[in-house]
């Protein structure tokens, strides 16, 4: 369903520019309508929800390598090896969704239209729902847990990113800072029972203290690059 996520994104801090002539009548700039862009805010993030990403293992038992045939660029790269990794798949899910949302100039956009619009969707809202709906749910079972982990973590690792990204405005790296001291909040309150934000703590904690020196690399997916042939 990446194309789906990717349309859906595009709906976010968007407008419609219209070919228009002078004294024609028509608006040369329509905004997405507010409604639409949080309906599509509130479907993007429940993608991202474990039982959403959950393989279930039939699925997964067909997800098999394609022993000695020759490399085949529509397949995963898996981090398990000859083992699809249902992590990569919710990394995978985690950029189309996380990244769209977070490029600089959608950012910028969202923050002049919030500005026209004070009903409009900001970067500090499309930033605090993102981290609170990640944040919210602890889950129970191990594999529930660990897909929830990969969005933590990525949510939180674009969010460093995009704080300290020289194309990004600086409206927009204050809304990814103040995202990224939401995410140590919470983290930290729960990293006690949870091994992945203990780790994200850290991670967080030594990129306050020098973003320079701690420069973030982000996981890849593994994905294959571009659309299927």
């Amino acid at each position: 369903h990446q194309y789906a996520l990717a349309a859906a994104v595009n709906v976010i801090g968007s407008a419609e520019i219209p070919l228009s002539l002078a004294g024609d009548g028509l608006k040369p700039v329509i905004p997405w309508p507010d409604s639409s862009q949080k309906e599509a805010l509130q479907l993007m993030l429940k993608a991202l929800e474990p039982s959403e990403l959950e393989i279930p293992m039939q699925l997964w038992k067909r997800l098999a390598p394609n022993g000695n045939l020759g490399p085949d660029p529509e397949m995963f790269n898996s981090s398990a090896g000859y083992l699809f990794s249902p992590e990569d798949g919710a990394r995978r899910v985690s950029e189309i969704v996380v990244g769209g949302l977070l490029e600089p100039d959608r950012m910028e956009r969202l923050a002049v239209l919030s500005e026209e619009d004070p009903g409009a969707l900001s970067p500090e809202d499309v930033v605090t729902t993102m981290v609170r709906s990640a944040f919210a749910v602890q889950e129970q079972t191990p594999a529930a847990r660990d897909l929830a982990g990969v969005v933590q973590t990525e949510i939180s690792e674009r969010l460093m990113i995009l704080s300290v990204n020289p194309a990004a405005t600086p409206e927009v790296q204050a809304a990814a800072l103040a995202g990224v001291h939401q995410a140590r909040d919470v983290a930290r309150a729960r990293m006690a029972q949870d091994p992945i934000l203990a780790r994200l703590d850290h991670e967080i904690t030594l990129f306050l203290e020098n973003p320079k020196q701690n420069t973030l690399v982000l996981k890849p997916s593994g994905a294959p690059p571009g659309p299927p042939v």
